[in-house]
């Protein structure tokens, strides 16, 4: 069996690299939206009372 020229072996190594790069992008497109983080609320915007009847310090 003849050994493959190097021009050949270099593009399967580059094709190869290649579909390697198209499926991750193709994966990362495909893949749904994060959700949103969650926003806190500052300590000024909850309201002064307890919910629970205990004091306020």
């Amino acid at each position: 069996m003849t050994p493959l020229p190097d021009r050949i072996v270099i593009l399967g190594l580059v094709l190869a690299v290649g579909i390697c790069f198209a499926l991750a992008a193709w994966t990362a497109r495909l893949a749904p939206a994060p959700d949103p983080p969650l926003q806190w609320r500052s300590p000024e915007a909850l309201p002064a009372t307890p919910s629970r009847g205990g004091a306020v310090i």
